[in-house]
């Protein structure tokens, strides 16, 4: 019986349980969040991994449930990237403090201050975070222009063209994706090719008349208002009337 009672005691004492989350051996065991609220999986996994946790319920409210299934025991770290995940599905983010962290909206968040990585060493995380770039060519404003729309919804991407650099604001992992996309196209063959079409693009217009030139302006024009007509009938769509 003593033996029983001694087993059982090393037993409990090697699993600690957290509000239904539950850690064997250092690893969090398989668990499933199944339509719980945003704030009892964060008060759940917060706990387990131990971390102080500040945040204003009513940003928690009319959010939509979590559902997330673990199969096998994984490690406090990858928790807590589900953590993060949790978190940017739900437009909200975690800035860590000297306490623990605080947990608000992203929208918010990238008015306060978080620390800045350099290029490579952003870490590849679920969690917003700031990077830098300093780009060897003067491409700053046509990568932001391509890479913008596939930003987060409240993700950042700034040029400083005198700097010759780019600051991002999104989770870890995408913007390492940018990163790798950025190290691709900063190159001296592409900037070679990019003064080479702008030498062309120059020599074809200085051969242009002065009516060709008010036509191309035109035309341009055009484009432009068609532009901001699709931009606004897709901002504000025309209701369509119900027949009956």
């Amino acid at each position: 019986m003593k033996t029983w009672f001694f087993f059982m005691m090393i037993f409990l004492s090697s699993i600690a349980i957290a509000n239904g989350l539950q850690i064997k051996d250092g690893k969090v065991l398989p668990f499933e969040f199944k339509n719980v609220s945003l704030e009892v999986a964060i008060e759940e996994i917060s706990n387990v991994l131990d971390l102080s946790v500040a945040y204003n319920k009513s940003d928690l409210k009319e959010k939509l449930p979590v559902t997330l299934k673990v199969v096998s025991a994984i490690e406090k770290e990858e928790l807590k990237e589900y953590f993060f995940r949790i978190l940017s599905m739900h437009n909200m983010s975690y800035l860590e403090e000297d306490f623990g962290g605080i947990i608000m909206p992203t929208r918010n968040s990238r008015d306060f201050y978080i620390p800045l990585y350099e290029g490579q060493k952003t870490p590849d995380t679920n969690n917003n975070v700031l990077s830098s770039y300093r780009m060897q060519y003067p491409f700053g404003g046509m990568f932001i222009r391509n890479m913008r729309p596939d930003l987060s919804r409240y993700g950042r991407i700034m040029d400083f063209p005198k700097a010759r650099s780019i600051l991002i604001y999104d989770t870890g992992k995408k913007i390492q994706y940018f990163l790798a996309s950025l190290k691709e196209f900063d190159t001296k063959e592409n900037f070679d090719r990019y003064i080479e079409k702008r030498k062309e693009d120059a020599i074809k217009e200085s051969k242009k008349s002065k009516e060709e030139k008010k036509i191309a302006m035109l035309e341009d024009q055009i484009k432009e208002l068609e532009m901001s007509s699709k931009k606004s009938q897709e901002i504000n769509p025309t209701p369509k009337n119900d027949k009956k």
